[in-house]
């Protein structure tokens, strides 16, 4: 209960102060949405291994383009 009432003030103060680009806020929303139910649904078929794996790799990259947009 308490995490919706701080989620549901913090999305008023963002609104009200008009600090986010709802532009590109809502459809990253919509994806990390819709990402974490379609993981959730092929999480049980992939191996542990490749999850391993995959994982490092991808963490990598994202480090890798928070450097560089820093650098910028």
């Amino acid at each position: 209960m308490i995490s919706l009432s701080s989620c549901t003030g913090a999305f008023l103060f963002y609104y009200l102060t008009d600090i986010v680009n709802w532009g590109i806020a809502i459809p990253v929303s919509l994806g990390s949405i819709a990402g974490s139910f379609i993981g959730l649904k092929i999480i049980p078929y992939i191996q542990t291994k490749w999850i391993q794996i995959i994982l490092p790799i991808i963490f990598l990259f994202l480090i890798v383009q928070v450097v560089t947009d820093l650098i910028k």
